[in-house]
């Protein structure tokens, strides 16, 4: 679709994408005559219940592992803010 819009740029790449871009690159395509397509597997089409079951599930396994992910990563937390924390100290001469 950029292409077709003689926009040879980098546009939408890695995970950090913003809404903006796809709300942009989504009305490309309408213009261009383009429609999404169904979300399939190698089973077929996924269904409307089978998208939300999928969405249920990950919010149940997130909520699970919420607490364990702020523990782990609080210890490194205080740690780096307990040395930052500490005036420095010089060796005297001698």
């Amino acid at each position: 679709m950029l292409a077709l819009e003689g926009r040879f740029e980098t546009f939408t790449v890695g995970r950090a994408i913003e809404w903006e871009k796809v709300r942009e690159i989504y009305k490309l395509g309408l213009k261009h005559g383009m429609k999404l397509a169904a979300i399939s597997g190698v089973n077929g089409v996924f269904s409307d219940e089978d998208i939300e079951r999928v969405r249920e599930l990950a919010l149940a396994a997130r909520a699970k592992r919420a607490p364990s992910r702020r523990k782990a990563r609080s210890a490194p937390v205080k740690a780096a803010v307990a040395k930052k924390a500490r005036p420095a100290t010089r060796a005297s001469a001698g």
